[in-house]
Parts: C-alpha cells; sequence; structure tokens
C-alpha cells in the first residue's frame, strides 16, 4: 500500500503508460503475474499523480545526491 497526498491531480484521472512484468523472483509476483499473463510490457492505466511523481522523482534524488557531496552550515538554536 502506498499514500499519497496530491493538490495537483484528482485520484480519478489516469494515464496509460507502458509496464515491464517483474521478475518471477519478485516478491509479488503471483499478483502480478495475473495482471501481466505472459506478456513482457503491458500498458497500464495509473493515476496521474503517480505518474507524475515517477517522471520528477529523479530531479529530487539528484538533489539528495549533490547536497550530500557537500558540508553547509546550518543554523541551530536550542528552544
Amino acid at each position: 500500500v502506498v499514500l499519497f497526498a496530491s493538490t495537483v491531480a484528482q485520484p480519478e484521472e489516469t494515464v496509460k503508460r507502458e509496464r515491464k512484468r517483474p521478475a518471477k523472483t519478485s516478491t509479488n509476483a503471483k499478483y502480478t503475474r495475473l495482471v501481466f499473463r505472459d506478456l513482457a510490457v503491458k500498458a497500464l492505466s495509473i493515476p496521474v499523480f503517480i505518474n507524475l511523481y515517477n517522471h520528477f522523482m529523479n530531479g529530487v534524488d539528484r538533489f539528495d545526491q549533490s547536497t550530500s557531496y557537500y558540508s553547509t552550515l546550518k543554523a541551530k538554536r536550542k528552544t
């Protein structure tokens, strides 16, 4: 189960995207086999906000990676 909160898209909005079938050794292989059957690639309807997340998540990963290379001074206050 994956939980999302979005102010950008409605959960009913979907888009078709091609997805690869997971390997037979995948932990959820018995469930994905029901969807993919014998196809290696299948067009599946996914929510728009999942598609947006998948499209833009690389930017966040790169930001996190580049900030890990450099130390920055952070102001700290005790309350």
